[in-house]
């Protein structure tokens, strides 16, 4: 029976706090709140900030967008340049040799084959190889760059 009891006060004194009503209400200009109106201006402010981070979240990933065609357009210009400059250097070279051709002249030296064969793979040096994996990373990682930018748009896009 106190179980009951108990349990019946616990239940009414919750109800009395979650469905209270204030009769003391004063009826000035000052102390009453339209709460429609409030309710619909939270959210009118709670839209705003929605589009606030929808607009800051498309801005950002445009800037990325042009970020990477940017940084590809300048991975392009300067892959051209050193493709110019390797070949220039190379004009320069040849033109050299041609030019003391006739002053040339050298003695034939001879070295073992371990020693060709322990510095070398493949008939390339390691610092050879060194350049070959960079370019190759570098490769793969504007690829994965691309496809970021590739996917996003077509994302957007449907």
């Amino acid at each position: 029976m106190t179980k009951k009891f108990l349990v019946s006060i616990l239940v009414a004194v919750i109800l009395s706090v979650v469905f209270s009503v204030c009769f003391a209400n004063e009826d000035n200009g000052s102390n009453n709140i339209n709460l429609g109106n409030e309710i619909t201006r939270s959210f009118d402010k709670t839209e705003d900030s929605a589009k606030n981070l929808v607009n800051g979240t498309m801005e950002a990933e445009q800037k990325m967008e042009n970020g990477a065609k940017d940084m590809g357009q300048r991975i392009e210009n300067g892959a051209r340049d050193m493709g110019q400059k390797i070949e220039n250097g190379v004009r320069d070279v040849s033109g050299a040799v041609t030019e003391n051709r006739n002053n040339y002249s050298t003695t034939r030296t001879t070295t073992s084959a371990s020693t060709n064969a322990d510095n070398t793979i493949a008939g390339m040096t390691t610092n050879t190889w060194m350049w070959i994996i960079f370019a190759v990373a570098g490769i793969i990682i504007l690829s994965a760059i691309w496809y970021y930018a590739v996917q996003n748009k077509d994302t957007k896009n449907n």
